[in-house]
C-alpha cells in the first residue's frame, strides 16, 4: 500500500502488482482485472457478500 501511495508514475513493476489481467473488446471497451483488493471496502459490504 505505501509503495501505491508514494508513486508518481505508472511503472512496469506497479502495473505488475495491481493488475492480473486486461481485456480489449471491439468498440474501444476495456475491463481490468485488479490485483489488490478494494481496500475501501466496509466491514458492512463485505458482510453482504
Amino acid at each position: 500500500m505505501q509503495e501505491v501511495g508514494n508513486a508518481n508514475m505508472l511503472t512496469k513493476a506497479l502495473i505488475d502488482r495491481l493488475i492480473n489481467k486486461v481485456y480489449v473488446f471491439p468498440g474501444d471497451r476495456i475491463e481490468i482485472e485488479y490485483a489488490t483488493q478494494d481496500f475501501l471496502e466496509t466491514k458492512e459490504s463485505e458482510k453482504e457478500v
